[in-house]
């Protein structure tokens, strides 16, 4: 493990599956996130950009209009933290 030289909260993940038996299991992480996943693009973080794609999808706007360029520009300057929280699974 490496040395945490910031005072906050641990960030905790958690991923649930269905194993072989149909089980539900839950896996949890606790850490921090990098700095990385606070300055990088919400394009370049699978989860988040997976969940501003559906967004985008939804509204039926595409990334270079104006409309998805708005939205894009919004995401792009929420804390990472709120985008984590609300980047579960979307529904089916």
């Amino acid at each position: 493990m490496l040395p945490v030289h910031r005072v906050t909260h641990p960030d905790l993940v958690a991923v649930r599956f269905t194993d072989e038996q149909g089980r539900v299991i839950e896996r949890r992480l606790a850490g921090l996130f990098s700095s990385t996943a606070y300055t990088s693009s919400v394009l370049s973080i699978p989860l988040i950009a997976d969940k501003v794609q559906r967004v985008l999808d939804d509204a039926g706007w595409a990334r270079d209009s104006h409309s998805g360029a708005f939205v894009m520009r919004l995401f792009e300057t929420l804390p990472r933290d709120e985008l984590f929280q609300g980047a579960g699974r979307p529904p089916a």
